[in-house]
């Protein structure tokens, strides 16, 4: 008994002691190093990889810096900045089979209010062959419009085009959804923001002799609330019918104030008139309209560059067939096909597949040409299909035509804090002659911009309120002398999700120096294990500032006391 007493006192002792010396011994030591894994659009996949690295590493959810690694799941660029200090990996998750995707939706940043709004979607179908696949738009919770579609093959993609109905002033919201009809669960569904304003196109409508195709179109854009219209037709050689101030078709610099230019028989038109439309349409980036009605073309052929066109007559009544509106004609001058050449109506003749109504750019700006030579004449046929063409296919040539100072904000609904990054085109350095150096430009807002190595070109970066609604981002400045105005409206909502953009995520990812991975858990876990390299190391190590020592130095000193009592020793 007496030598377990001393046992006890001899180790009580010596634990005092190495606690007051505090020795330290090397002892071989693995680091868990810090994983950060950032959501890029799929949240339930993030969750997954995150509690897959769990197990070996410490993980961090969302970027931060110092991190060993930073892994973005999904296949979206975040809304936030991403700070990146070691290895960067982007995985995404897993492609299903079957599967349906929105890869692009083509809408306007911004409409006219109480006009109907065009939008295109690109999808494609994996696995879907001979299934049904629908495509809603909504707004709100009604569904507005819808499409549907039968794939073909096991991989096919496919286009549709549907309408926003027209709307008031503000920001308008609509969601893309895409379903297979017969597994509902199969889908993808994307969000839409779009600027509606109160905003009129200003077009100048010019016959350089009477033109009944003119009249008519003139007609159909003067009973559009899109429209400001100012025209004049020359009824002679020295007389002229107008309305509005009206400028000469020779005043180029008159000619800059106006979105498209309408011109009626456009083979009357000099060399000086034709001359100044070019210079419209390529310095100011304009629409210029030519409503043809006969094919020989004058000085104007300069316009539709080379073209080549060939003229139909004597043939029976043909549908010309538009998303907009479908014309009727029995004259027509039809287009080949070319690079530069867009189809905007087309008939079929002859069992051929022409084009009725074509585009093509003309420098900046851009000239739809009408080879429906007498469709006026069945004006009212297709319900009035003429009117609706003629209305929108002016609208979308207006609206492609740039203002003075064009703001555009990526992405336009965003989550609160996320950041938003803002463009600015500044359309008269931007046009202005390369040869020259460009006009000196001044833009003051509530953000700092910096110029893009291309001209006229600005970009910022803000970031975005924490309180959800619609915000207003404006921005002022001056080109030379002359003053500019622009602005643009984006939404922040607590439920706004970046939009897939998986290649753009590869692009950023390996620009920044890593690696795209496709979602296989364990293959991710892995690389990453390798990339991070963490190794055992002997480190020095001080056992006795473990807490564990004080109950046991305190369990040998009350067990020395008590066998102590036992014995009757104080």
């Amino acid at each position: 008994m007496i030598w377990t007493a001393r046992t006890l006192r001899a180790l009580a002792v010596a634990i005092a002691v190495l606690a007051a010396v505090d020795p330290s011994v090397p002892m071989p030591r693995t680091d868990r190093a810090l994983v950060a894994v950032i959501d890029a659009g799929d949240a339930d996949f993030a969750s997954r990889l995150s509690s897959a690295l769990t197990s070996s590493f410490d993980v961090h959810s969302g970027a931060i810096a110092g991190a060993a690694a930073t892994i973005l799941a999904g296949d979206a660029l975040p809304n936030r900045p991403v700070v990146t200090s070691g290895a960067l990996f982007a995985v995404m998750p897993p492609a299903a089979n079957p599967r349906l995707t929105i890869d692009r939706v083509i809408a306007p940043s911004t409409a006219p209010a109480g006009s109907k709004i065009p939008i295109v979607v690109h999808f494609r179908g994996v696995g879907l062959r001979g299934r049904s696949v629908a495509i809603e738009l909504f707004a709100g919770s009604l569904a507005v419009d819808a499409s549907t579609n039968v794939m073909a093959t096991d991989d096919e993609r496919a286009i549709v085009t549907l309408s926003l109905p027209p709307s008031g002033a503000g920001l308008a919201t609509a969601r893309l959804v895409a379903r297979d009809a017969a597994n509902r669960a199969i889908g993808a569904e994307r969000r839409i923001v779009i600027d509606v304003r109160d905003i009129r196109w200003r077009v100048f409508v010019a016959d350089p002799r009477p033109s009944w195709t003119s009249t008519f179109v003139r007609r159909a854009l003067e009973g559009d609330r899109r429209f400001d219209i100012v025209s004049r037709v020359a009824t002679s050689s020295s007389v002229a019918a107008a309305s509005g101030a009206v400028p000469a078709l020779t005043d180029t610099a008159a000619l800059m104030s106006f979105d498209a230019v309408v011109v009626g028989a456009p083979d009357a038109l000099n060399s000086t008139e034709v001359r100044s439309l070019d210079r419209y349409a390529r310095e100011r980036g304009g629409a210029l309209i030519l409503l043809a009605d006969r094919l020989e073309t004058g000085p104007s052929a300069a316009l539709v560059g080379r073209v080549s066109v060939t003229d139909v007559h004597g043939v029976e009544r043909v549908k010309i067939a538009a998303a907009s509106g479908n014309l009727v004609a029995t004259e027509l001058a039809v287009a080949s096909a070319g690079a530069d050449v867009t189809p905007l109506a087309r008939a079929v003749i002859g069992g051929r597949d022409v084009m009725a109504v074509w585009q093509l750019p003309l420098g900046a700006g851009r000239v739809v040409v009408n080879g429906a030579l007498d469709a006026w004449r069945y004006r009212t046929r297709e319900g009035g299909g003429f009117a609706r063409f003629w209305s929108d296919a002016v609208a979308a040539a207006a609206a492609a035509s740039p203002p003075p100072l064009e703001i555009t904000l990526n992405p336009r609904r965003v989550e609160p804090g996320s950041t938003v990054e803002v463009r600015a085109i500044v359309r008269d350095a931007q046009l202005s002659d390369a040869a020259r150096p460009a006009p000196v430009v001044e833009l003051s807002g509530p953000i700092r911009f910096w110029p893009e190595t291309e001209r006229g070109v600005f970009r910022a970066t803000f970031t975005a309120p924490d309180t959800p609604g619609n915000y207003d981002v404006q921005v002022e400045g001056t080109v030379g002398a002359v003053r500019v105005r622009g602005d643009a409206r984006y939404s922040v909502a607590a439920d706004a999700r970046p939009e897939p953009a998986p290649e753009r995520l590869a692009a950023w990812t390996t620009a920044h120096g890593g690696s795209v991975l496709t979602g296989d858990v364990a293959d991710t876990v892995s690389r990453v294990r390798a990339a991070v390299n963490a190794r055992a190391e002997r480190r020095p190590t001080h056992l006795m500032r473990s807490v564990w020592w004080l109950p046991v130095f305190v369990l040998l000193v009350c067990g020395e006391w008590w066998i102590r009592r036992r014995r009757g020793d104080r």
